[in-house]
């Protein structure tokens, strides 16, 4: 740009010149002077342009320099931009790509949420999730409001507590079934009673000239009669308390009056005109009050933060057992009577109802104010750890469903083991005699082998912390091979001593004992919490239905083994006729 300026100025001063030249001619000037400056300005003038020209030539030159780098300068930005330009386009073409898949995956996400809100739709039923201390429990319930769903965590008891309660439930387990006991153990009595029959004096006799010597010696009823009306009233109850509600004091109140009264009529009706019918319904109350309070209690138990309370329970029961037969054995050996007897048992019924509302400190138990038809889920751990604090939340076809997850693995295999088990005791151990024993007489074999089985009863139902069977069908199975070895020694008697047969006897105790405690443990042990207390309390039913079921049985089988001869009476009658 410097080079152009110095170009326009000389043309100024060529052009000034000249003007002035020609100014000059029209004023008439001196001729030789201005020829002379003519002459200088055209000479210097013409310089001046030459060398404005070759300035502006080089300018021209350094502009077309500067021109060509401007324009490879540009087309490299053109460049620039265009690659800027398809790095972008592929840029939105990745965006919709990515756009179009998010849409795709918005749309079978709404597509699976409509389904997922269409089934629910059918099916009426909400879920709900909740969570304790990191455990998600859920719950399918026609309702699902917000609500306390009556689980806890089971909590570190005292050890006085502990203490206290253990021998709580072991009292209550001796005290509700030890009528039962002594009715069973007092049967034979009773029946003589009934029939008239002195059986004392029956098994003394030694006429070996009478054919009939090596008859059995037999009630004209059986003591399938007095199973019957021992466990069949139980039924009844057993079967409609878990669908009732759960008033447990209300329930206690009712079993302990009941069980007093049973005491009370069978005593007094015992010896009396008539009083056979008395006796017979004096057993049958403290059948009903036994089922109501066995039902009750062990569905109480679920209740606790002590996973001990059922063995102390299993405890107690098989002492009722042992030390109910004993007792009524004892009385009966030093001649007290059956009146006085039962007169004396009536304590046990007083001494539950002091420990029930004096030992034992209650849990608060809630009212649900939701039902479920469904069967919850839970964890292992959940089902270890924690415990319901409210009752039964199962409509009844929800607690259909649970009989229906519990027969066939509970109910079924107890069931038998009790079926069998009350077809021998008592029904077999009646037909049962050594004439050559030197240790019991005829009179009081029948119930020294109820002793000797409750014993038995009373060591297995003790002894679950120490030795835990699982299998509950390799218990019936091993209760149904004891049937028939019992069976087939009363038909052929091939022991031949009466302690043979006592430890036969006091096995079957102990598979009877295992059956009772193992199951109950297993339902406490592996069902969920809001399971237990419906399940506890049905499987109840299935014994009494069971024992019920083996009285039914036992009356038949009882005339027909009194039909068949002893084969040790015949062998001694046999060997005394060869000596003489």
């Amino acid at each position: 740009m410097s080079s152009r300026r110095p170009s326009n100025e000389s043309k100024s001063k060529v052009n000034v010149s000249t003007a002035d030249s020609q100014k000059g001619t029209s004023h008439s000037e001196p001729k030789g002077d201005n020829k002379v400056k003519s002459i200088r300005e055209r000479i210097f003038g013409n310089s001046s342009i030459k060398k404005e020209s070759s300035t502006s030539n080089d300018g021209r030159q350094n502009g077309e320099e500067s021109k060509s780098r401007a324009v490879s300068e540009i087309e490299k930005r053109s460049n620039i931009r265009k690659s800027d330009k398809k790095a972008m386009k592929t840029a939105d073409s990745e965006m919709e790509t990515r756009s179009s898949e998010l849409k795709g995956d918005k749309k079978a996400k709404s597509v699976a949420e409509h389904q997922r809100i269409s089934e629910t739709e059918s099916e009426k039923r909400s879920t709900i999730e909740f969570t304790y201390s990191s455990l998600q429990y859920k719950i399918h319930s026609v309702y699902a409001p917000q609500t306390d769903y009556g689980l806890k965590k089971r909590e570190q008891v005292p050890k006085l507590e502990a203490f206290k309660l253990l021998v709580a439930f072991w009292i209550f387990g001796f005290c509700n079934h030890v009528g039962n006991i002594v009715m069973m153990t007092a049967a034979e009595d009773m029946l003589s009673e009934i029939t008239g029959r002195n059986l004392s004096r029956e098994c003394s006799r030694e006429d070996l000239s009478n054919e009939t010597y090596y008859n059995r010696v037999c009630n004209e009823i059986g003591t399938g009669a007095i199973v019957v009306a021992n466990i069949a009233p139980s039924i009844i109850v057993k079967i409609i308390a878990p669908f009732l509600p759960f008033m447990v004091h209300v329930r206690l109140i009712i079993a302990e009056i009941m069980t007093t009264l049973g005491f009370l009529t069978a005593a007094l009706g015992y010896g009396s005109t008539q009083g056979h019918w008395m006796a017979i319904f004096g057993v049958i109350i403290i059948s009903f009050a036994r089922g109501l309070g066995e039902s009750t209690l062990l569905a109480y138990s679920v209740f606790f933060s002590s996973k001990n309370v059922l063995s102390t329970w299993s405890s107690g029961t098989g002492a009722a057992g042992i030390v109910g037969a004993f007792l009524y054995s004892l009385l009966r050996k030093v001649n007290v009577g059956v009146k006085d007897t039962l007169l004396i048992m009536t304590i046990w019924p007083m001494v539950m109802a002091t420990t029930f509302w004096v030992l034992v400190k209650h849990p608060y138990i809630k009212k649900s104010n939701i039902r479920f038809s469904t069967l919850e889920e839970a964890t292992r751990e959940q089902i270890e750890e924690e415990i319901p604090t409210v009752e039964d939340v199962h409509t009844t076809i929800g607690k259909l469903k649970i009989l229906k997850r519990i027969f066939l693995e509970y109910m079924t295999p107890y069931s038998l083991a009790f079926f069998f088990e009350y077809l021998i005791c008592p029904t077999f151990y009646e037909m049962l005699y050594y004439p050559d024993n030197a240790y019991v007489s005829c009179k009081t074999d029948f119930s020294w082998f109820m002793s000797i089985f409750l014993l038995g009863v009373f060591i297995a139902r003790s002894s679950v912390n120490c030795i835990v069977v699982n299998n509950l069908w390799l218990l019936a199975l091993l209760q149904i091979i004891n049937a028939l070895v019992i069976f087939f020694e009363i038909l052929y008697g091939y022991l031949y001593y009466i302690l043979v047969c006592a430890a036969c006897i006091f096995w079957v105790g102990l598979v009877a004992g295992a059956s009772y405690v193992n199951t109950y443990r297993r339902i406490s042990r592996e069902l969920p919490p809001l399971q237990r207390e419906f399940s506890m309390s049905m499987t109840t039913v299935s014994d009494a239905i069971m024992t019920t079921l083996a009285g039914l049985v036992a009356i038949p089988l009882h005339f027909y083994l009194c039909g068949t001869h002893n084969p040790y009476v015949e062998r001694k009658r046999l060997r005394k006729l060869r000596l003489s």
